[in-house]
């Protein structure tokens, strides 16, 4: 699920005509479009908007249209009242930041960084966002934009221990789902040929990626191996926890695990060439003792 800033201006009071004939989806498509015309009033402050947006949210729920969109717009907007986009100073890099302007001290060590990012202004709203994502799980467990977008909340919101509480809920659901994973609008998602396009493996790797490109090892192995907890035998993860040995430059843990990866996939040619260049790296290595 996208994050985004849904704006309103005049939608709200085009909505105040007729109501009774608009699908869920009628009521989603137009809570969407209105982004993309009046962002820039938002950006600007000039107009307080998210009043509109409520008087939108509560016609939406007085017209008995109950859907999962219904849930995620929710989310929306009690999360956007929730955080701030602003430049940041911290000591700690978050895990979602890509890019951050290093700040050095007087001995040229790192003493912190400055970055765009965002900031949890109000724990009220941000709780009221999840617990509409909550709620909607008990009724659309199959919506795996909404796991998703819990997933995407807790990790900018920095709460990684709730996240991974979360993963592993996510999975364990994910291993009992049979049918096919809906999105936006109930819109069924095409089954993978390959297992790493599975939409599971893909949402896990996205978030290790995201671990590790700030250096989140600890939290990194842990998300993995709570996916080989349910997967035991995928050769995505186990290559993924090789990949995390890797970059931490432990070949040989590395080599173990590229070679279970092997052994559950023997076709796997990536992983057949991952072993190859590993055992080159160990060689070179053991040369220079």
């Amino acid at each position: 699920m996208k994050r985004l800033i849904y704006i309103f201006l005049l939608l709200p009071l085009m909505a105040l005509g007729q109501t009774s004939d608009k699908t869920c989806t009628d009521w989603y498509n137009g809570f969407a479009a209105a982004f993309d015309t009046v962002h820039s009033f938002s950006k600007t402050g000039q107009i307080d908007t998210m009043p509109l947006i409520r008087e939108y949210l509560d016609q939406w729920a007085q017209a008995g249209i109950d859907c999962a969109d219904r849930f995620t717009c929710e989310f929306n907007y009690h999360y956007n009242l929730s955080v701030i986009s602003s430049i940041t100073m911290t000591v700690r890099k978050p895990p979602y930041v890509e890019e951050a302007m290093t700040l050095s001290d007087s001995t040229g060590g790192i003493a912190g960084y400055m970055y765009q990012g965002y900031m949890l202004v109000d724990t009220l709203h941000f709780e009221h966002s999840i617990d509409w994502l909550e709620r909607a799980l008990v009724r659309y467990p199959e919506r795996l934009d909404i796991w998703q977008g819990e997933i995407m909340a807790l990790l900018y919101a920095d709460e990684l221990e709730r996240m991974m509480t979360f993963f592993d809920r996510f999975l364990a659901y994910s291993i009992r789902h049979t049918g096919s994973w809906l999105y936006t609008n109930d819109v069924p998602l095409d089954k993978a040929v390959r297992p790493e396009d599975d939409p599971v493996t893909q949402t896990v790797q996205n978030k290790m990626s995201t671990l590790l490109s700030n250096d989140f090892y600890t939290e990194a192995t842990q998300l993995i191996d709570i996916a080989l907890r349910y997967y035991p035998s995928s050769p995505v993860f186990l290559n993924d926890k090789a990949v995390i040995y890797y970059q931490q430059e432990d070949y040989e843990q590395a080599l173990i695990w590229l070679q279970k990866a092997s052994k559950a996939n023997p076709k796997d040619q990536l992983i057949k060439d991952n072993i190859k260049y590993l055992k080159q790296e160990l060689k070179q290595r053991n040369k220079k003792k």
